[in-house]
């Protein structure tokens, strides 16, 4: 019995120990800062307040410090405002700093803390992808965007954006497009963005030959065919006057413009790639070179003919696709091939790889 009186005794004298010890009065400075803001969720700006009478008065009265004391205390307090400028709803982060002479272990708190603000208003989430639509123009890899701003809100109606232009695109490349803002200035004015940019895939496109192994000889056959076809419906044309625009010799203005061609060789099939691929200038040129039998009926001459067709492309399909209409104004023609070769085709191998496809 005695024991338990002696337990208890002591029970009670660790629980008055605690309860003093649990008692001890401290003060938060953060209780008496007031925060208020100007403009919108996460670009606001925000002025702090200390209420210094009441903080003095709370430090005297809970006996922290003197009353003389409290009031150099308070004076000495700074507060500081974190990422002023960019405060949002959340809080405003303040740090504290006083002199250290005044604070006593545990009595004052002067830790950073967060505030949250009074007066921010809510800003407006603008999502500028929504209703963005981009479409493609070119051949691959000189393909252009076209981006198509079709939202009816008269704010994100207005809206810009941009892209890498200069860059080449091929299938599966990702091509990022860019709203045009100024991130800061428009947060200020209470719109932000959902994001700022957004992805595209390249899908299957039309695409240049990456050389001559993509070029499909039914393709390439056919159209020597077609080209062979133009030099002989051309000679027969009694307009055209095949021998004087071979040499350029008036006198055959005076033959007959009867004129036959015959014996019609296919000299070589070539092919010319871009060395470095650029905007604005073709991509490649298919030229097909032939020899032909000329004759009027009382003379006769060689001549050479070169057809000159301009960047052949792979549909998103697959097919080699060439452009063979107008052929009849594709050509050049004279006495010489190699004068031709030379003026045609050789007078652009410093910007493009000449590959020769067929021929002798």
């Amino acid at each position: 019995m005695k024991n338990r009186r002696y337990f208890l005794c002591v029970l009670a004298v660790f629980t008055l120990i605690f309860a003093v010890g649990c008692s001890k009065k401290h003060v938060a400075v953060k209780d008496y800062v007031k925060v208020v803001g100007e403009g919108y969720d996460g670009y606001a700006t925000v002025t702090v307040s200390l209420d210094k009478d009441a903080l003095a008065a709370a430090l005297a009265d809970k006996k922290i410090l003197s009353k003389s004391d409290a009031k150099k205390f308070v004076e000495s307090l700074e507060l500081t405002v974190k990422d002023n400028g960019h405060i949002s709803n959340k809080g405003a982060v303040i740090s504290m700093k006083a002199d250290e002479s005044y604070i006593k272990k545990n009595r004052i708190d002067i830790s950073e803390c967060s505030i949250k603000p009074e007066g921010i208003k809510d800003g407006i989430t603008v999502d500028a992808f929504s209703e963005l639509t981009v479409k493609l123009e070119g051949i691959s890899p000189k393909v252009h965007l076209v981006l198509e701003n079709a939202s009816e809100n008269e704010y994100v109606s207005k809206l810009t954006y941009k892209y890498d232009s200069e860059a080449m695109f091929k299938a599966g490349d990702e091509v990022e497009v860019f709203v045009e803002v100024n991130e800061e200035e428009e947060g200020r004015k209470g719109y932000t963005f959902k994001q700022i940019s957004q992805k595209y895939v390249i899908g299957d496109i039309s695409a240049y030959p990456e050389g001559t192994a993509e070029l499909d000889k039914a393709v390439i056959d056919k159209t020597a065919s077609l080209c062979k076809d133009v030099i002989s419906d051309d000679t027969a044309d009694t307009t055209k006057h095949m021998m004087w625009r071979i040499t350029d010799n008036p006198e055959y203005l005076l033959s007959s413009s009867v004129e036959t061609a015959s014996a019609i060789e296919l000299v070589g099939i070539y092919f010319l790639q871009e060395k470095n691929i650029k905007y604005g200038r073709d991509n490649n040129y298919l030229y097909y070179a032939y020899s032909a039998d000329i004759s009027n009926g009382s003379s006769g001459m060689k001549g050479y003919f070169v057809f000159e067709l301009k960047n052949v492309y792979i549909s998103a399909t697959g097919e080699l696709v060439v452009p063979t209409n107008n052929l009849k104004e594709k050509y050049f023609c004279g006495e010489s091939f190699e004068e031709l070769y030379g003026l045609y085709i050789e007078e652009k191998s410093s910007e493009y790889l000449v590959s020769k496809v067929s021929g002798k």
